[in-house]
């Protein structure tokens, strides 16, 4: 059986208890994990996006979704090398992480295409563990003009497992973003190594996902390619600072930021949501 350990410095609200956006659980009581991933694979699913997330999110997207009227977006990945420490690290490869973010358009029927609401995901996979293991960042973006924020809709997960004992891993669960505003939300994601009773262990991989739903400002609005399009922008920062724990957000208004550059990574772009208010 596999053991869970938290880290032993948790600046991350957590929380056990499950978001009210799980789904009927019974949907997954005879179905297999194998079969639920070739369920969303054969739904479009990204593959990228499945190889960088947990089970418990798989199962957790496939309550959203089975049974349901929807259609996957277009993703967008990114890459990220950390660019310090190379006499510690030797040679810094092309690729140390992967971060992605898909919209998924959920229908109130398929025949119109109306969007009942569009669920965000975003997953990172480190492919090489970063020397620095502190608390990164992320910060998202939207136009509230056109979509907004679902409350209680955001949860993310963040996960690390060792070679060193078998099944020995944590995993850390939230379903509170760390700012929100109107058109942006920011949380940070906790890298570090696994500890038990009496030693800490390296970690081998590092992996998460995070999602939330954006509502239609304009009721209706429909799904509707090459008419208007608004993006939805994702920024990961990785902090390599020896001197900071935890990359902060300023709020501004509408906007949040980071609150430090200095000594960080960071990769951005963005997703289009393709709609119109009218069929």
């Amino acid at each position: 059986m596999r053991k869970l350990y938290k880290l032993p410095i948790l600046l991350l609200s957590t929380s056990v208890i499950m978001a009210s956006s799980m789904g009927n659980l019974k949907l997954t009581t005879s179905v297999s994990l194998d079969e639920m991933k070739q369920y969303l694979l054969d739904s479009n699913i990204p593959s990228l996006y499945l190889e960088s997330t947990s089970s418990e999110q798989i199962e957790h997207l496939y309550n959203d979704l089975y049974n349901q009227p929807f259609e996957c977006g277009e993703s967008t990945v990114l890459t990220l090398t950390e660019t310090t420490n190379v006499e510690a690290r030797g040679t810094i490869p092309d690729e140390d992480m992967i971060f992605m973010i898909t919209p998924i358009y959920m229908y109130t029927d398929y025949t119109t295409k109306q969007i009942e609401h569009v669920y965000i995901t975003t997953a990172y996979r480190w492919l090489n563990i970063p020397f620095y293991l502190k608390q990164d960042a992320v910060i998202v973006n939207w136009d509230s003009n056109i979509f907004t924020l679902e409350e209680n809709s955001f949860y993310q997960y963040n996960y690390a497992e060792t070679d060193a004992i078998e099944g020995l891993s944590y995993k850390l669960e939230s379903y509170n973003a760390a700012n929100i505003t109107l058109s942006a939300l920011a949380y940070n994601v906790q890298l570090g190594r696994i500890v038990d009773d009496t030693f800490s262990y390296p970690p081998t991989k590092l992996y998460g996902s995070s999602n939330f739903n954006l509502i239609p400002a304009h009721n209706p609005t429909y799904y509707a390619p090459n008419h208007s399009v608004t993006s939805v922008t994702a920024q990961y920062r990785h902090n390599r600072n020896p001197f900071i724990g935890c990359i902060g957000f300023n709020i501004q208004g509408v906007s949040i930021s980071f609150n430090t550059s200095v000594f960080t990574d960071t990769v951005a772009d963005s997703a289009n949501i393709e709609y119109s208010t009218s069929i």
